[in-house]
């Protein structure tokens, strides 16, 4: 691990420990975290072990969408307005996870800039994947590809570049909002 910043945060440590709104669970091989349907209203971290995604259609064919190791998250959607799990997770073997409700991961993407920078790399990271796997998939068959995969490729860097923007923003405005708060305090006699 890494120094802790100033604050003496350490985003390792926080997911590694039970706290106000987390809590760590072990998992067997095969054992469901969660399943497609259930309501979403934690994220998740992956200490130790590997979870499958996978994702049931209507029609009843089954895709796995993802394989997940540790010191990944998942089910982040949550984040996002997701109030259902659009997947099952399942453990592929003995997992150590970490559950973040949604009010404690908000709370913490929005007051510790060190965590919010560990939490986007992982999205960041598996959204530049699909994308290029949707890249490749289209193919050298189509006349203008390689322009139109720039352009995408593009266009998902400016969208990366818009949520680091404003997960720094808000970081930084709470960090303004407290610093005011906190002169304040100063200022009133005792």
């Amino acid at each position: 691990m890494g120094k802790a910043a100033k604050n003496g945060f350490n985003p390792k440590v926080f997911v590694a420990k039970v706290g106000t709104g987390k809590t760590i669970s072990k998992y067997h091989k095969d054992q469901v975290i969660f399943a497609q349907g259930d309501i979403a209203d934690t994220t998740f971290y992956i200490q130790k072990g590997r979870v499958q995604i996978v994702v049931v259609s209507d029609q009843g064919k089954e895709a796995v969408v993802a394989v997940l190791e540790p010191d990944q998250f998942f089910s982040e959607g949550c984040l996002n307005g997701q109030s259902i799990r659009i997947a099952t997770a399942t453990a592929m073997e003995e997992c150590l996870i970490t559950s973040i409700t949604k009010t404690a991961m908000m709370t913490v993407l929005e007051s510790e800039p060190r965590f919010s920078r560990m939490f986007m790399a992982y999205p960041l990271t598996r959204n530049s994947r699909v994308e290029e796997d949707l890249i490749d998939q289209l193919g050298p068959s189509r006349k203008s590809g390689a322009s139109e995969g720039r352009a995408v490729t593009r266009d998902a860097e400016a969208l990366k570049a818009k949520i680091v923007c404003r997960l720094y923003d808000n970081a930084m405005r709470r960090a303004a909002i407290e610093g005011i708060a906190e002169s304040r305090r100063r200022q009133v006699p005792v």
